[in-house]
């Protein structure tokens, strides 16, 4: 398997900046990981509402306002008398929830539409061009709550005042707003979960660093998730551990210390015995140069006794021991720091 080394240094100049971003302590990643895929998900519910079920209605619904408006046209044209006329338009004003209003000899001045935000105009729009086929203009401003769309007739201009509601599905901003705030209930609680792990974790760490200066603060109590937990009953047995051993390497050293101050006190004793003032014999110096040999002879054993503690290696074995020749050596000891001994069989 080969590695492109210029994607590797891309790479490397992209993760930078990100790093600077991106949030450093456990908990604002945490976040991030859950604020991420809400928001993604909120948008994409979103934009399946805007684009499949408020279209799909906003268009169903401007098409069922049409219809009734085109129906009543074709009926004008049908009735040529202005009072047949004024009992028709009362009649459809009554059954179909839409006032209409004849202008006779007027002319439509503006066509077209005064935009507002959504979808619902311009579904209306097309259509009034699609189910009329003569030129319109949809105020959405002129009256509070309604839409007047007045139409252009051979002999004048046909106003149709629509409510508000028979054109939108409900106040967006309710949607919206329910979406964000169930969102933010949700983040909230997912930030008190974590923050209670992310506490577990923090004071795991702080235990950790306050042992590492060699502040003993006790075994801290499990915490948290079951991960968490675990690595707490890790670190309390690591520190039971740790206690125990240097426990051990102290009194091995104080041991160590009390074993090796015995033969120092007798290579001193040995060395104030010894003749200071005219002719001194070889041969008469055998015994203690002996007696100081054996004693360094003790010393550099204890100290390699313990240097392989420390190192790990001084792991006791059985041996076979002689106990003639180790009864000798205490009767010899004794006898030389000035006690007496009574007998060795």
């Amino acid at each position: 398997m080969f590695s492109n080394p210029g994607s590797e240094d891309h790479w490397g100049r992209l993760d930078r900046p990100l790093r600077r971003v991106l949030p450093r302590s456990l908990l604002g990643r945490s976040m991030l990981i859950v604020l991420t895929p809400l928001l993604v998900t909120q948008a994409i519910v979103l934009i399946l509402f805007y684009g499949t079920y408020l279209n799909v209605v906003s268009r169903r619904l401007s098409d069922g306002i049409t219809g009734e408006v085109s129906l009543v046209m074709s009926m004008l044209e049908r009735t040529p008398e202005q009072d047949r006329r004024e009992a028709l338009l009362r009649d459809a004003s009554a059954r179909t929830q839409l006032e209409f209003v004849f202008h006779p000899h007027a002319t439509l001045r503006r066509e077209g539409t005064n935009h507002v935000l959504g979808p619902i105009d311009d579904d209306f729009e097309r259509a009034l061009h699609q189910g009329l086929g003569r030129p319109f203009f949809v105020d959405w401003s002129a009256v509070p709550e309604t839409v007047r769309v007045s139409i252009a007739l051979p002999d004048g201009v046909l106003d149709v005042l629509t409510p508000h509601k028979r054109l939108s599905i409900g106040p967006i901003w309710m949607f919206v707003a329910w979406a964000f705030s169930s969102s933010a209930l949700l983040f909230v609680i997912a930030a008190l979960f974590m923050r209670n792990q992310v506490r577990a974790i923090r004071r795991l760490a702080q235990a950790a660093e306050l042992f590492g200066l060699g502040r003993d603060e006790g075994a801290i109590r499990p915490q948290g998730a079951r991960e968490v937990r675990q690595a707490a009953i890790a670190f309390n047995r690591m520190q039971d551990r740790v206690n125990r051993f240097v426990a051990q390497r102290t009194a091995v050293l104080a041991g160590v210390s009390h074993d090796l101050r015995t033969p120092l006190t007798r290579l001193r004793l040995s060395m104030a015995m010894l003749p200071t003032k005219g002719r001194i014999q070889a041969e008469d110096l055998q015994p203690d140069i002996q007696d100081m040999v054996t004693d360094i002879e003790d010393m550099e054993r204890l100290i390699g006794s313990y240097l392989s503690f420390a190192r790990g290696e001084g792991s006791e074995r059985p041996v076979l021991t002689d106990l003639r020749s180790l009864i000798d050596e205490v009767a010899v000891a004794a006898r030389r720091a000035g006690g007496q001994v009574l007998g060795v069989e």
